[in-house]
């Protein structure tokens, strides 16, 4: 089995899915964490909004947008459900 390749959110599609591997920095893991998305939970990009504008994305079914800034700092990983 191959290991799936790390990727930043920022460079995710509308509809795709991924699962989080790492948040950084420390703030914003202690900020996205308050909502209940940390490492481990399963995401998908809902809309992504013109010119570098934010994402949003969906979690356990809460929906929050992000700045691109806050993307680059989510590694995720494609989600893969087996």
């Amino acid at each position: 089995m191959s290991k799936q390749p790390i990727q930043q959110l920022y460079s995710a599609r509308c509809g795709q899915r991924f699962t989080i591997v790492k948040i950084e920095p420390l703030a914003l893991k202690a900020l996205l964490g308050e909502m209940g998305i940390q490492a481990g939970k399963n995401v998908q990009v809902l809309h992504r909004a013109p010119w570098n504008g934010p994402m949003a994305i969906q979690c356990e079914g809460i929906t929050i947008s992000l700045r691109k800034e806050d993307t680059i700092g989510v590694e995720v990983i494609q989600y893969n459900p087996g």
